[in-house]
């Protein structure tokens, strides 16, 4: 009787161990944000742009701080959130070498429009802490 005694406690603090390491990484991984492999996922289920758009504003993020912001200035408009929102805040990563106030402000307002079932939801929140 002593020893299955014995036997039900080890096997009752296995038990527990596992359950406390899978408990930790599931805290971990909630902590970290998603994974780049998660990121690039949702952003494929983004509206995208058409074929000239998309070209432009691969050669607008190619180019200087102010060649984003122009093209932003001529097709932002036309373009909805969520990719619009996306497409701000690798404007505000770019305006902040030059501008950080700027692109304080900016992040602000993408901040403010975004709500917290986006896509990009993820991305904001994890700049939050840069921008802030």
């Amino acid at each position: 009787m002593k020893n299955l005694l014995w036997v039900l406690i080890i096997v009752g603090l296995g038990w527990a161990s596992i359950k406390f390491a899978e408990y930790y990484k599931s805290v971990k991984r909630q902590s970290e944000g998603p994974t780049p492999e998660e990121i690039a996922a949702k952003q494929q289920e983004m509206p995208s742009l058409t074929p000239q758009l998309e070209s432009s504003l691969q050669q607008a993020k190619s180019g200087a701080t102010a060649d984003l912001k122009a093209w932003l200035d001529r097709h932002g408009p036309s373009i909805q959130d969520p990719r619009k929102a996306d497409i701000e805040l690798d404007y505000v990563q770019k305006l902040a070498l030059s501008d950080p106030a700027g692109a304080k402000r900016l992040f602000a307002t993408v901040k403010a429009r975004i709500p917290p079932d986006s896509i990009v939801y993820a991305r904001v929140k994890k700049l939050a802490k840069i921008y802030q």
